[in-house]
């Protein structure tokens, strides 16, 4: 599945959409704004709020995409301010591509230069990672038309809302709105004069699961074949003030852990440490190491379909070994996925009882909070 994004009006936050096959969106104008009497041009840098995920950076290295909205002053009087948001356009900033080369280097073309007249300011948002309407089917609008007469356009209003689908693996972020900016001294930084410095939360969340054998006898040989999320929405709308306000589109599977049938790739489940492996190790985390992480779209699961499936075998002695299905509704260990959490869900399997599911809830890269279970 691909990732998408879509880019909607704030004040519109039902799932209407009408399509326009071949329509294109309505963009800013050439370049009104190369240097608004100013000569020091505008800078980016980025920080994540909270850890990055499985690396020492604090953003991954990409692109990110910049609405930019000026805000005319009166001369002599006062600037411009930001306000609700609902009087400005992003008319100076439109979707603009920022390339980070994972380091220090944020690099855009064409430049954009601060105003001259300190009446007159700026505010920007950001979202990561870049997405651009050419990088799909033509067909699809990346800019969605919301009724007859409102298109998100760089004559719309406020930020916008982002309609994101995920691939189940891609940690989607968004800024904070960095209001009122302005060329003066306390905008400069030895690294990067007048640099406008964007904060990025996770939009998604982060699951991963630990597995154990409850056997402490050994008397039985159990393998792990499949732990799969399904019935999983991977669409959902953004809103910068409420989150996500809606999912919608088709359902989805996400694969955590399948084996691939070979004996000698066989995954044994232990209940105490395993002394044929080093360091020895009881617990099986998933995803494995290398592997892609599970970051699905936040959602409510209570009272839904969304379930876990854990597949598993399980023998005696040299007899013949019998899979086990076990289908569990994710909603009754865990009412919802919401944004910015890291969810781990430990599951127990027991040869004599059912599997026993738990699951901690703790902010991203925070202590532990919650604690749900389930048999």
């Amino acid at each position: 599945m691909t990732r998408r994004l879509d880019i909607l009006s704030k004040l519109v936050i039902t799932t209407l959409i009408l399509a326009s096959c071949g329509a294109k969106p309505t963009e800013p104008d050439e370049d009104p704004w190369g240097r608004l009497g100013g000569d020091m041009p505008i800078r980016f840098s980025a920080d994540l709020d909270g850890p990055a995920t499985r690396t020492v950076s604090s953003l991954p290295a990409g692109s990110f995409g910049v609405f930019a909205f000026y805000q005319p002053g009166t001369p002599g009087v006062d600037a411009g301010t930001w306000g609700d948001g609902s009087e400005w356009t992003p008319n100076f900033m439109f979707n603009q591509r920022v390339d980070f080369d994972g380091t220090s280097a944020y690099n855009y073309a064409p430049l954009r230069f601060w105003p001259s007249s300190p009446e007159n300011t700026i505010t920007f948002w950001a979202y990561y990672p870049y997405e651009d309407e050419d990088t799909v089917d033509p067909c699809i609008e990346r800019f969605r038309v919301v009724n007859s007469a409102d298109t998100y356009s760089s004559n719309a209003h406020s930020i916008p809302n982002i309609e994101y689908t995920t691939d189940g693996h891609t940690d989607f972020l968004v800024a904070d709105v960095v209001t009122d900016q302005g060329y003066s001294d306390t905008n400069e930084s030895p690294a990067y004069p007048n640099t406008v410095g964007f904060t990025f939360g996770h939009a998604m969340c982060w699951i991963d699961f630990i597995v154990r054998k409850v056997d402490p006898d050994d008397i039985f040989e159990m393998s792990l074949d499949l732990i799969r999320l399904d019935n999983i929405y991977f669409t959902g709308v953004y809103n910068q003030q409420l989150g996500w306000i809606a999912t919608l589109g088709a359902k989805g599977s996400i694969p955590v852990f399948e084996s691939d049938g070979d004996p000698a790739h066989k995954v044994v489940l232990h209940d105490h440490a395993d002394p044929l492996t080093e360091p020895p190790v009881a617990l099986l985390s998933l995803p494995a190491s290398g592997d892609p992480l599970i970051m699905p779209l936040p959602q409510y699961l209570a009272w839904t379909n969304a379930s876990i499936r854990v597949t598993y075998t399980m023998k005696r002695g040299g007899g013949p070994g019998a899979q086990y299905v076990c289908d569990v509704p994710i909603g009754d260990i865990t009412p919802e996925w919401e944004r910015n959490k890291h969810y781990t869900y430990h599951i127990n399997i027991n040869p004599g009882n059912p599997i026993l599911f738990t699951a901690s809830v703790e902010t991203w890269g925070a202590e532990e909070e919650v604690f749900y279970y389930f048999e």
